[in-house]
Protein backbone atom coordinates (compact mmCIF):
# COMPACT_ATOMS: atom_id res chain seq x y z
CA UNK A 1 0.00 0.00 0.00
CA UNK A 2 1.16 3.34 -0.46
CA UNK A 3 2.93 5.20 2.22
CA UNK A 4 4.58 8.46 3.19
CA UNK A 5 7.82 8.87 0.98
CA UNK A 6 9.81 10.01 3.51
CA UNK A 7 10.63 6.75 4.86
CA UNK A 8 11.87 3.68 2.93
CA UNK A 9 10.27 0.75 4.70
CA UNK A 10 7.55 1.33 7.43
CA UNK A 11 6.60 -0.41 10.54
CA UNK A 12 8.71 -3.65 9.25
CA UNK A 13 11.86 -5.74 10.45
CA UNK A 14 12.64 -8.53 8.42
CA UNK A 15 14.95 -7.52 5.51
CA UNK A 16 16.48 -9.59 3.35
CA UNK A 17 20.76 -8.58 4.05
CA UNK A 18 21.24 -7.48 0.79
CA UNK A 19 18.88 -4.84 1.11
CA UNK A 20 20.69 -3.12 4.00
CA UNK A 21 24.18 -3.72 2.87
CA UNK A 22 25.75 -5.84 0.63
CA UNK A 23 29.04 -7.39 2.80
CA UNK A 24 26.02 -8.63 5.15
CA UNK A 25 24.79 -10.94 2.55
CA UNK A 26 26.07 -14.13 0.55
CA UNK A 27 27.38 -13.56 -2.83
CA UNK A 28 25.36 -14.41 -5.83
CA UNK A 29 26.25 -17.88 -7.66
CA UNK A 30 26.10 -18.56 -10.54
CA UNK A 31 23.09 -19.07 -12.52
CA UNK A 32 21.21 -16.49 -9.88
CA UNK A 33 19.54 -13.45 -11.12
CA UNK A 34 18.47 -10.28 -8.89
CA UNK A 35 16.31 -8.09 -9.14
CA UNK A 36 14.70 -4.60 -7.14
CA UNK A 37 12.30 -1.62 -7.22
CA UNK A 38 10.32 0.17 -5.15
CA UNK A 39 6.71 -1.05 -3.88
CA UNK A 40 3.77 1.04 -3.46
CA UNK A 41 5.48 4.07 -3.04
CA UNK A 42 8.18 3.36 -0.48
CA UNK A 43 8.52 -0.02 0.49
CA UNK A 44 11.65 -2.12 -1.01
CA UNK A 45 11.43 -5.03 -2.75
CA UNK A 46 13.47 -7.59 -3.90
CA UNK A 47 13.58 -11.17 -5.75
CA UNK A 48 16.36 -13.63 -6.40
CA UNK A 49 15.95 -16.37 -8.71
CA UNK A 50 17.57 -19.59 -9.59
CA UNK A 51 17.68 -18.97 -13.94
CA UNK A 52 15.84 -16.45 -15.87
CA UNK A 53 12.49 -18.21 -16.65
CA UNK A 54 13.02 -19.86 -20.37
CA UNK A 55 12.13 -16.87 -23.39
CA UNK A 56 12.48 -13.85 -20.92
CA UNK A 57 15.07 -11.36 -20.31
CA UNK A 58 15.96 -9.91 -17.44
CA UNK A 59 14.21 -6.59 -18.05
CA UNK A 60 11.03 -8.05 -19.29
CA UNK A 61 11.42 -10.11 -15.82
CA UNK A 62 11.73 -6.81 -13.78
CA UNK A 63 9.21 -5.33 -15.58
CA UNK A 64 6.52 -7.99 -15.32
CA UNK A 65 7.48 -8.09 -11.26
CA UNK A 66 7.12 -4.40 -10.53
CA UNK A 67 3.82 -4.21 -12.94
CA UNK A 68 2.39 -7.00 -10.42
CA UNK A 69 3.17 -4.77 -7.58
CA UNK A 70 1.44 -1.70 -9.31
CA UNK A 71 -1.85 -4.02 -9.71
CA UNK A 72 -1.70 -5.07 -6.01
CA UNK A 73 -1.26 -0.56 -5.11
CA UNK A 74 -4.11 -0.21 -7.75
CA UNK A 75 -6.27 -2.37 -6.10
CA UNK A 76 -5.97 -2.51 -2.06
CA UNK A 77 -4.08 0.98 -1.42
CA UNK A 78 -5.47 3.03 0.95
CA UNK A 79 -3.75 6.08 -0.30
CA UNK A 80 -4.61 6.38 -3.33
CA UNK A 81 -8.02 7.61 -4.14
CA UNK A 82 -8.87 5.94 -7.64
CA UNK A 83 -7.96 2.44 -5.53
CA UNK A 84 -10.23 -0.62 -5.46
CA UNK A 85 -10.47 -0.78 -1.76
CA UNK A 86 -11.16 3.12 -1.39
CA UNK A 87 -14.08 2.63 -4.12
CA UNK A 88 -15.65 0.09 -2.50
CA UNK A 89 -15.50 2.02 0.97
CA UNK A 90 -17.37 4.61 -0.91
CA UNK A 91 -19.91 3.19 -2.67
CA UNK A 92 -20.72 -0.51 -1.84
CA UNK A 93 -23.94 -0.54 -0.91
CA UNK A 94 -24.64 -1.98 2.42
CA UNK A 95 -25.96 -5.84 2.15
CA UNK A 96 -25.48 -6.22 -1.86
CA UNK A 97 -22.55 -8.11 -3.09
CA UNK A 98 -20.04 -6.18 -5.16
CA UNK A 99 -17.85 -7.72 -7.90
CA UNK A 100 -14.38 -7.97 -7.07
CA UNK A 101 -10.71 -8.63 -8.09
CA UNK A 102 -9.11 -11.74 -7.08
CA UNK A 103 -6.84 -9.54 -5.38
CA UNK A 104 -9.02 -7.69 -2.81
CA UNK A 105 -11.37 -11.47 -2.43
CA UNK A 106 -8.34 -13.24 -1.43
CA UNK A 107 -6.99 -10.55 0.77
CA UNK A 108 -9.88 -10.30 2.48
CA UNK A 109 -10.93 -13.92 3.23
CA UNK A 110 -7.56 -14.46 4.51
CA UNK A 111 -7.94 -11.49 6.74
CA UNK A 112 -10.84 -12.78 7.48
CA UNK A 113 -9.19 -16.44 8.32
CA UNK A 114 -6.43 -14.43 10.88
CA UNK A 115 -9.34 -12.47 12.37
CA UNK A 116 -11.37 -15.66 13.57
CA UNK A 117 -8.15 -17.32 15.07
CA UNK A 118 -6.97 -13.84 17.27
CA UNK A 119 -10.80 -13.52 18.16
CA UNK A 120 -10.86 -10.28 16.81
CA UNK A 121 -7.27 -9.08 17.51
CA UNK A 122 -6.97 -8.54 13.86
CA UNK A 123 -9.65 -6.82 12.20
CA UNK A 124 -8.79 -4.90 8.63
CA UNK A 125 -12.07 -3.33 9.22
CA UNK A 126 -9.78 -0.74 11.92
CA UNK A 127 -9.74 2.49 9.77
CA UNK A 128 -11.61 4.57 11.65
CA UNK A 129 -9.12 4.07 14.34
CA UNK A 130 -5.89 3.87 12.13
CA UNK A 131 -7.07 7.92 10.88
CA UNK A 132 -8.19 8.93 14.67
CA UNK A 133 -4.79 8.18 16.00
CA UNK A 134 -2.61 9.94 13.02
CA UNK A 135 -1.75 6.94 11.24
CA UNK A 136 -3.89 7.30 7.99
CA UNK A 137 -3.43 8.76 4.41
CA UNK A 138 -4.56 12.37 6.62
CA UNK A 139 -1.62 12.54 9.23
CA UNK A 140 -1.91 13.63 12.99
CA UNK A 141 -3.75 16.08 14.14
CA UNK A 142 -2.59 18.28 17.08
CA UNK A 143 -4.92 16.90 20.05
CA UNK A 144 -4.48 13.28 20.85
CA UNK A 145 -8.23 11.16 20.73
CA UNK A 146 -10.53 11.62 23.14
CA UNK A 147 -12.14 8.28 24.73
CA UNK A 148 -15.29 9.64 23.15
CA UNK A 149 -13.90 9.88 20.07
CA UNK A 150 -12.12 6.20 20.28
CA UNK A 151 -15.49 4.74 21.54
CA UNK A 152 -17.35 6.48 18.27
CA UNK A 153 -14.63 4.90 15.96
CA UNK A 154 -15.10 1.40 17.52
CA UNK A 155 -19.05 1.46 16.56
CA UNK A 156 -17.75 1.91 12.67
CA UNK A 157 -16.10 -0.92 12.70
CA UNK A 158 -16.50 -5.03 13.16
CA UNK A 159 -14.55 -7.67 11.11
CA UNK A 160 -17.67 -10.06 11.25
CA UNK A 161 -19.51 -7.24 8.76
CA UNK A 162 -17.79 -8.64 6.10
CA UNK A 163 -18.38 -11.40 3.93
CA UNK A 164 -16.82 -12.81 0.72
CA UNK A 165 -17.10 -15.43 -1.94
CA UNK A 166 -15.39 -15.66 -4.95
CA UNK A 167 -15.45 -12.96 -6.98
CA UNK A 168 -17.08 -10.81 -4.52
CA UNK A 169 -17.68 -8.93 -1.10
CA UNK A 170 -20.63 -7.90 0.88
CA UNK A 171 -20.92 -5.69 4.18
CA UNK A 172 -23.66 -5.60 5.99
CA UNK A 173 -22.67 -2.19 7.64
CA UNK A 174 -21.06 0.60 6.32
CA UNK A 175 -17.32 -0.51 7.79
CA UNK A 176 -14.45 0.52 5.83
CA UNK A 177 -11.73 -1.71 4.55
CA UNK A 178 -8.01 -1.46 5.41
CA UNK A 179 -5.66 -3.57 3.82
CA UNK A 180 -2.47 -2.16 4.81
CA UNK A 181 -1.57 -4.85 6.53
CA UNK A 182 -1.42 -7.59 3.96
CA UNK A 183 -0.10 -5.29 1.42
CA UNK A 184 3.11 -6.48 1.84
CA UNK A 185 2.22 -10.34 1.38
CA UNK A 186 -0.05 -9.71 -1.12
CA UNK A 187 2.62 -8.09 -3.39
CA UNK A 188 4.96 -11.52 -2.31
CA UNK A 189 2.02 -13.66 -3.62
CA UNK A 190 1.59 -11.96 -6.94
CA UNK A 191 5.20 -12.14 -7.78
CA UNK A 192 5.52 -15.50 -6.99
CA UNK A 193 2.06 -16.38 -8.75
CA UNK A 194 3.42 -14.71 -12.17
CA UNK A 195 7.00 -16.45 -11.51
CA UNK A 196 5.72 -19.87 -11.28
CA UNK A 197 3.54 -19.30 -14.55
CA UNK A 198 6.39 -18.61 -16.32
CA UNK A 199 8.44 -21.82 -14.54
CA UNK A 200 10.26 -20.84 -12.10
CA UNK A 201 10.39 -22.93 -8.78
CA UNK A 202 13.29 -21.72 -6.76
CA UNK A 203 13.25 -18.14 -5.48
CA UNK A 204 13.42 -15.54 -3.14
CA UNK A 205 10.92 -12.57 -2.95
CA UNK A 206 10.65 -9.90 -0.25
CA UNK A 207 8.94 -6.65 -0.09
CA UNK A 208 9.33 -4.75 2.99
CA UNK A 209 8.73 -7.32 6.27
CA UNK A 210 7.28 -10.00 4.41
CA UNK A 211 8.90 -12.70 1.99
CA UNK A 212 8.82 -16.11 1.13
CA UNK A 213 11.74 -18.69 -0.29
CA UNK A 214 10.79 -21.61 -2.70
CA UNK A 215 13.31 -24.81 -3.15
CA UNK A 216 17.11 -23.98 -2.81
CA UNK A 217 19.68 -22.15 -4.16
CA UNK A 218 21.55 -22.39 -7.12
CA UNK A 219 24.58 -23.93 -5.32
CA UNK A 220 21.78 -26.13 -3.54
CA UNK A 221 21.80 -24.69 -0.09
CA UNK A 222 18.94 -22.69 1.97
CA UNK A 223 18.22 -19.20 1.24
CA UNK A 224 19.42 -17.05 4.43
CA UNK A 225 17.49 -13.80 5.55
CA UNK A 226 18.11 -12.05 8.59
CA UNK A 227 15.86 -10.55 11.26
CA UNK A 228 16.52 -6.96 11.93
CA UNK A 229 17.79 -5.84 15.14
CA UNK A 230 14.50 -3.88 17.11
CA UNK A 231 16.76 -0.85 16.85
CA UNK A 232 16.26 0.32 13.62
CA UNK A 233 20.17 0.12 12.79
CA UNK A 234 19.81 -2.06 9.78
CA UNK A 235 22.26 -4.92 12.26
CA UNK A 236 21.17 -8.33 11.89
CA UNK A 237 19.96 -9.62 15.52
CA UNK A 238 19.57 -13.23 13.78
CA UNK A 239 19.54 -15.47 10.21
CA UNK A 240 17.69 -17.67 9.04
CA UNK A 241 17.90 -20.22 7.06
CA UNK A 242 15.06 -21.61 4.75
CA UNK A 243 13.20 -23.24 1.83
CA UNK A 244 9.44 -23.45 1.14
CA UNK A 245 8.48 -20.67 3.62
CA UNK A 246 6.27 -17.51 4.09
CA UNK A 247 7.70 -15.38 6.80
CA UNK A 248 6.75 -12.21 8.31
CA UNK A 249 7.56 -9.35 10.86
CA UNK A 250 5.20 -6.82 12.12
CA UNK A 251 6.85 -4.28 14.94
CA UNK A 252 6.64 -1.01 16.68
CA UNK A 253 9.91 0.14 16.91
CA UNK A 254 9.89 1.87 13.10
CA UNK A 255 6.71 3.31 12.83
CA UNK A 256 5.40 5.30 15.94
CA UNK A 257 5.47 9.24 17.51
CA UNK A 258 6.16 10.64 20.22
CA UNK A 259 4.15 13.09 22.46
CA UNK A 260 4.87 14.53 26.03
CA UNK A 261 7.35 11.41 26.16
CA UNK A 262 4.65 8.91 25.33
CA UNK A 263 5.33 6.95 22.28
CA UNK A 264 2.56 5.62 20.03
CA UNK A 265 2.61 2.67 18.12
CA UNK A 266 0.78 2.71 14.67
CA UNK A 267 -0.09 -0.81 15.77
CA UNK A 268 -3.84 -0.33 17.56
CA UNK A 269 -5.68 -2.43 19.06
CA UNK A 270 -9.35 -2.93 18.41
CA UNK A 271 -10.59 -3.49 21.45
CA UNK A 272 -9.13 -0.90 23.61
CA UNK A 273 -9.01 1.27 20.30
CA UNK A 274 -5.79 2.04 21.23
CA UNK A 275 -1.91 1.62 20.32
CA UNK A 276 -0.64 -1.11 21.96
CA UNK A 277 1.29 -0.35 25.03
CA UNK A 278 2.75 -3.95 25.94
CA UNK A 279 6.29 -4.74 25.87
CA UNK A 280 6.83 -6.71 22.63
CA UNK A 281 8.24 -4.28 19.96
CA UNK A 282 9.33 -7.37 17.26
CA UNK A 283 7.47 -10.48 16.18
CA UNK A 284 8.89 -12.49 13.53
CA UNK A 285 5.99 -15.59 12.36
CA UNK A 286 7.20 -18.09 9.41
CA UNK A 287 4.76 -20.95 8.34
CA UNK A 288 4.82 -23.87 5.90
CA UNK A 289 3.15 -24.43 2.59
CA UNK A 290 -0.55 -25.05 2.72
CA UNK A 291 -2.24 -28.18 1.99
CA UNK A 292 -2.26 -27.82 -1.39
CA UNK A 293 1.64 -27.11 -1.22
CA UNK A 294 1.30 -22.99 -1.74
CA UNK A 295 2.94 -20.58 -0.16
CA UNK A 296 1.14 -17.72 1.19
CA UNK A 297 2.85 -14.83 1.95
CA UNK A 298 -0.52 -12.74 2.27
CA UNK A 299 -1.27 -15.27 5.67
CA UNK A 300 1.81 -14.84 6.99
CA UNK A 301 1.36 -10.73 6.79
CA UNK A 302 -2.13 -10.91 8.32
CA UNK A 303 -0.49 -13.65 10.91
CA UNK A 304 2.35 -10.87 12.15
CA UNK A 305 0.28 -8.20 12.82
CA UNK A 306 -2.08 -9.97 14.84
CA UNK A 307 0.19 -11.62 17.24
CA UNK A 308 1.92 -7.99 17.12
CA UNK A 309 -1.94 -6.72 18.46
CA UNK A 310 -1.62 -9.39 21.10
CA UNK A 311 1.41 -9.07 22.44
CA UNK A 312 4.48 -11.97 23.73
CA UNK A 313 1.77 -13.69 26.49
CA UNK A 314 -1.28 -13.36 24.52
CA UNK A 315 0.43 -14.44 20.83
CA UNK A 316 2.82 -17.09 22.33
CA UNK A 317 -0.22 -18.49 23.89
CA UNK A 318 -2.09 -18.56 20.35
CA UNK A 319 1.27 -19.85 18.73
CA UNK A 320 1.29 -22.58 20.49
CA UNK A 321 -2.22 -23.47 20.23
CA UNK A 322 -1.76 -23.68 16.94
CA UNK A 323 1.69 -25.39 16.83
CA UNK A 324 2.95 -21.94 14.79
CA UNK A 325 6.58 -21.14 14.38
CA UNK A 326 6.78 -17.80 16.03
CA UNK A 327 9.55 -15.56 17.71
CA UNK A 328 9.50 -12.51 19.73
CA UNK A 329 11.36 -9.78 21.04
CA UNK A 330 10.23 -7.60 24.13
CA UNK A 331 11.80 -4.76 26.07
CA UNK A 332 13.11 -5.58 29.82
CA UNK A 333 15.30 -3.56 31.73
CA UNK A 334 18.77 -5.04 30.07
CA UNK A 335 17.54 -3.99 26.89
CA UNK A 336 15.23 -7.06 25.37
CA UNK A 337 14.43 -10.24 25.73
CA UNK A 338 14.15 -13.53 23.26
CA UNK A 339 11.07 -15.60 23.18
CA UNK A 340 10.35 -18.25 20.76
CA UNK A 341 7.87 -21.15 20.14
CA UNK A 342 9.86 -24.96 19.32
CA UNK A 343 8.70 -24.60 15.80
CA UNK A 344 10.52 -21.46 15.47
CA UNK A 345 14.12 -22.84 16.22
CA UNK A 346 15.33 -25.16 13.87
CA UNK A 347 15.09 -22.16 11.16
CA UNK A 348 17.50 -20.15 13.19
CA UNK A 349 20.96 -20.29 11.78
CA UNK A 350 23.63 -21.49 13.84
Amino acid sequence: MRRPPIVLVTGTAVFILILLGRQFYQRVHHGEEDFYGIAYSSMAWHVRLVNLPAGYSHDQVQQALQSQLDAVDKSLSSWRADSEVNEFNRSAPIGNWVACSPWLCEAVAKALVVSQLSHGAYDITVAPLVNLWGFGPQGRQEALPTQIQIEEAQKQMGWRHLHVRPGALMRDSPVHLDLSSVGEGVGVDAMGVWLERAGCQRYMIAVAGTLKTKGRRADGGLWHVAIERPDASGAALHELSLTDQAVSTSGSYRNFYMKDGISYSHTIDPFTGRPITHLGILVTVTIPPDASGQLDATYADALATALNVLGPDKGLALALRLNMAVFYVETSPKGWHELTTPQFKPWLRP
